[in-house]
């Protein structure tokens, strides 16, 4: 094995190795917004928790740059 294909096999193995085991369950109420326009569905939306509709860290918005 060459050496860049065992530091690519290293990273990647650190990559998993950070991964958590599972994703977390959340079990919360939602909602769906939907319109019509006569017998057509016009449109449909989630409407999230504000739990899972806020950003997760400060990261998560981009507005800065």
């Amino acid at each position: 094995m060459s050496q860049a294909a065992s530091s690519v096999t290293a990273s990647e193995a650190d990559a998993l190795a950070r991964k958590p085991n599972k994703p977390k369950k959340l079990i919360l109420a939602a909602a769906a917004e939907c319109t019509f326009h006569g017998p057509t569905l016009d449109t449909f939306s989630w409407l999230a928790p504000a739990k899972l509709a806020a950003p997760s860290d400060p990261d998560a918005n981009e507005t800065d740059e």
